[in-house]
C-alpha cells in the first residue's frame, strides 16, 4: 500500500536547502527512490509531487519548482525556454485485468476501441463483455503520446474539433498512472494506457493487471531500448538555465548511482545498463 500512496501524496525528504520537484508521476518513483541518499549527501530538503508533465513545466517556469518531471519529448518552444536532461526511457503500455483472455492488440484495434467503434471484447477474441475505457486527463504526457500514436484527441482538446478524430466521450479520465492501474485492477472489463515501468512495479506488488502485446511486441528492456516496441518515450527532467541546484542534480542522475535508481524502478537507463 505504501507504494501507491507515494504516487498520490507529496513526498518530503529532509536535509537543508530546498530542492523542489513536480510533474510526471511516471518519473516520480525514480526521484523518491534516490531522494534520501541525495538529501543526506548534499544537505537538501527534497520536495517531490506529481501533477503531470504540463504542470511540472508550468511550475518550473513560475519558480514554484526547481525541477520538472516530463515523460515525453519536449516541444521546440519548451526547449528554447528551458534546459533539460534525458535520464532514461520508458514505454506506453496497454493494460487490462489479468483475467481478460485477450493478450494483445494492434494499432488499428486500439484506434477503434478508443473511438468507440469496438465496444465489446468479443470483437477482438475476448469475452462477450462491454469494454470499459480508461483514458488520461488532457494535460498528461501520456495523453499527448497516445494522441500522436492514434491520431485521436482528448474530447476537450481545442486543437482538433473534428468529432471523428476524438476519443470516445464514454472514457473515464485518469490522472496518475496509479489511478489507471487501480481502476483496471478493479474492473474486469477495463483497458487503460500507462507507463510500462509503473505497470511492471504494480504487477510485482500483486495488482491483478497484465500488459498487452502491442503490434505483436511486448514492452521489455530489449524492445524499448532498441525501439522495436512502437511507443517508446524519453524520461526528462527540466529546469531553468540559471538554476545551479537543478544542474547539479541533473549531473548526479546521469552518474552510475543515479542510473541505478532508474533501472531499480523498472525503467531503462540511458546506457542500457552497459
Amino acid at each position: 500500500m505504501r507504494f501507491f500512496l507515494l504516487l498520490v501524496l507529496p513526498c518530503l525528504i529532509y536535509g537543508g536547502e530546498r530542492l523542489a520537484f513536480s510533474g510526471a508521476t511516471t518519473i516520480q518513483p525514480i526521484i523518491e527512490y534516490i531522494a534520501p541518499y541525495y538529501a543526506i549527501k548534499n544537505g537538501y530538503t527534497l520536495s517531490i509531487e506529481g501533477g503531470g508533465s504540463d504542470q511540472g513545466i508550468k511550475n518550473v517556469l513560475s519558480g514554484k519548482s526547481d525541477i520538472g518531471m516530463v515523460n515525453r519529448p519536449l516541444t521546440n518552444e519548451e526547449k528554447a525556454s528551458l534546459d533539460y536532461t534525458t535520464i532514461g526511457y520508458d514505454a506506453t503500455a496497454f493494460i487490462v485485468h489479468k483475467s481478460n483472455p485477450v493478450n494483445g492488440i494492434t494499432r488499428g484495434q486500439l484506434i477503434d476501441i478508443y473511438k468507440g467503434k469496438i465496444t465489446n471484447w468479443s470483437q477482438i477474441g475476448g469475452n462477450n463483455r462491454p469494454i470499459i475505457l480508461i483514458s488520461k486527463k488532457p494535460d498528461r504526457g501520456t495523453m499527448r503520446i497516445i494522441e500522436e500514436e492514434t491520431g485521436l484527441f482528448h474530447p476537450s482538446n481545442p486543437k482538433n474539433n473534428d468529432e471523428t478524430k476524438k476519443i470516445s466521450r464514454k472514457t473515464w479520465d485518469s490522472g496518475s498512472n496509479n489511478d489507471a492501474i487501480v481502476w483496471v485492477g478493479g474492473l474486469f472489463d477495463a483497458i487503460g494506457f500507462v507507463s510500462s515501468g509503473s505497470a511492471v512495479r504494480s504487477i510485482q506488488d500483486g495488482m491483478p493487471i497484465k500488459i498487452l502485446a502491442y503490434e505483436g511486441v511486448m514492452p521489455s528492456e530489449q524492445t524499448i531500448f532498441s525501439k522495436r516496441y512502437p511507443i517508446v518515450r524519453e524520461l526528462n527532467i527540466i529546469y531553468t538555465k540559471n538554476n545551479p541546484k537543478a544542474k547539479k542534480f541533473a549531473s548526479f542522475i546521469l552518474s552510475e548511482t543515479g542510473q541505478q535508481a532508474v533501472s531499480h524502478t523498472n525503467y531503462i537507463r540511458i546506457d542500457h545498463g552497459k
